[in-house]
């Protein structure tokens, strides 16, 4: 299943993986699934942005 949802999380462009961030922060989302964006954010953009 973490496999399947890291594969998601490659097909969503920039700015949707970012507002997701954003939501799930605010939102206060699994600190897990949290993670996985930010890995995926800092993936992309090859530094810690987040």
């Amino acid at each position: 299943m973490l496999k399947g949802g890291i594969i998601l999380l490659q097909k969503l462009n920039d700015e949707l993986l970012i507002n997701t961030y954003l939501k799930a922060r605010k939102l206060e989302i699994n600190p897990s699934f949290i993670s996985l964006l930010t890995n995926e954010i800092n993936k992309r953009f090859r530094s810690d942005v987040i």
